[in-house]
């Protein structure tokens, strides 16, 4: 195999290439930027068609359904229905998160509440992370840090049962957006089979 050619040895390279083998390079090298030029056409399509999809599901069709005063119709072999949707994750600002894990305890989650203590060791304090009882208790110059928290899921899914449950929340309080998504459920038979 020939040596790769440096910027300054390009045009010697090419020169010194039989025309054949540089032809075979050059076809292939425009390929390639060809492909990946409509790669990117792609990607750019795909992200703008992502954003139409999710503008439809989450504002278009739950605005014309509740203006029809429905909650699901039958389209094709699917039924379209509005489910709640809720997104984002305790609020990290301190006082902001303690408020929202104030608001979990009122609403009966305070058991799903953990405190977290984290320790950062440095590489050649690795005997210390191995002895951690006796090294937290006679060195002070661990890094610690202490502090309430909620596994996300577990955090989401509790909102999701209180809005279930009808409660009516503050969605900036608790860091989370609350809005309706559109799913569009395969229709299935009495055994159970997707028509």
């Amino acid at each position: 195999m020939a040596k790769r050619p440096t910027k300054g040895e390009f045009e010697v390279g090419e020169a010194d290439a039989s025309p054949a083998a540089l032809a075979k390079a050059k076809r292939l090298a425009k390929e390639c930027t060809a492909a990946q030029a409509r790669v990117d056409i792609l990607l750019a399509e795909e992200g703008l068609l992502k954003s139409r999809i999710n503008h439809l599901k989450t504002i278009a069709i739950p605005d014309a359904m509740s203006q029809a005063g429905i909650d699901s119709f039958g389209i094709g072999d699917q039924v379209v229905v509005i489910e709640d949707f809720v997104a984002g994750t305790i609020p990290k600002e301190p006082e902001k998160r303690k408020a929202a894990l104030d608001l979990m305890s009122e609403y009966g989650f305070g058991n799903s509440i953990r405190t977290l203590i984290t320790i950062d060791f440095a590489k050649e304090d690795h005997e210390a992370a191995v002895k951690l009882y006796s090294e937290l208790r006679k060195n002070n110059s661990l890094n610690i840090t202490m502090k309430e928290d909620i596994h996300n899921q577990t955090y989401l899914a509790h909102i999701r049962e209180l809005l279930d449950d009808g409660k009516k929340l503050d969605a900036d309080k608790l860091g989370v957006f609350i809005g309706n998504t559109t799913k569009f459920k395969k229709v299935k038979d009495k055994k159970g089979k997707v028509k």
